[in-house]
């Protein structure tokens, strides 16, 4: 401990746990052995060691993730990355994933990396992008589909996979020693928003090279849309109605016990496209 921290009642600090000065830890918190408090536990129940989990970075929202913790994880992976990389950003559709997207979307330029956002892509879509473009890697912020006040970060590297044990302690390291690089002004990072269309159809272009669709047409396979999590549905449905015509196929839309979208408005968006598909 050091001067001008203060431990509430019933607190537990185990082993090896550094509390910095000016911090606060309130009643009934536990501080896990070497873990490094930097700033005070008010809200959350414990101080951890790590900032990874088997899910990656996870925690409630506006207690464990915070947007200023955000910003903090945006910056110190920055740090890790060279100077002018670009890092790709993206999220699901909830509110909560964007205010933590944001927070790390000011945090990645302040360490001198530039930002595209892609903005809402499924995952797969996502890591695609990162793996077939300059990206050095990417963000993705999502809710927990077991509860919804849980938010979840994945880190990727440039091959759009999860980022591996040495990298996570790299960026552990940056952030409870707070040893995150500032840049000068004219290193500061840009951001540049991308349309969903572009980075959806960069991946549907990477399909059609990678699909043999006399093959294909001969098994006379089905397509099953999965609209529940998908994000954005309109894009979405879109495509998947153009690879049906191209694969003459028929589609079958699978329908999860808890629905985001509303079955007739799913009706209504597959007849406002369904004149558009060509074979």
């Amino acid at each position: 401990m050091f001067e001008g921290s203060v431990i509430g009642d019933n607190s537990i600090i185990q082993d090896g746990a550094i509390i910095q000065p000016n911090v606060k830890i309130w009643p009934d918190k536990e501080v896990e052995a070497g873990a490094v408090v930097n700033t005070s536990i008010i809200w959350g129940s414990q101080g951890r060691r790590g900032l990874f989990s088997r899910y990656g970075v996870t925690g409630l929202v506006n207690v464990d993730l915070t947007p200023e913790f955000a910003t903090k994880l945006g910056a110190a992976y920055g740090g890790i990355l060279p100077k002018g990389s670009v890092v790709c950003l993206n999220r699901d559709t909830h509110r909560t994933s964007r205010m933590i997207k944001r927070g790390i979307n000011a945090g990645l330029p302040s360490a001198g990396i530039d930002v595209h956002d892609i903005n809402q892509v499924p995952l797969p879509v996502a890591r695609y992008f990162i793996r077939t473009t300059e990206a050095a890697g990417g963000v993705h912020v999502s809710t927990s589909p077991v509860d919804q006040r849980v938010v979840e970060i994945k880190i990727f590297d440039q091959n759009g996979l999860d980022i591996n044990k040495t990298t996570e302690r790299k960026i552990e390291n940056l952030y409870f020693r707070e040893d995150f690089r500032r840049v000068y002004l004219d290193d500061i990072g840009a951001i540049d928003v991308l349309s969903n269309t572009d980075v959806i159809g960069h991946y549907l272009e990477g399909f059609n090279h990678a699909v043999d669709y006399e093959t294909v047409r001969k098994r006379k396979f089905q397509l099953v849309v999965d609209y529940a999590t998908v994000v954005p549905l309109r894009c979405c449905l879109r495509f998947s109605m153009i690879w049906a015509a191209k694969l003459l196929c028929s589609i079958r839309v699978w329908r999860r016990p808890v629905l985001r979208v509303p079955r007739m408005n799913l009706i209504k968006i597959c007849s406002a496209w369904l004149p558009l598909v060509r074979l």
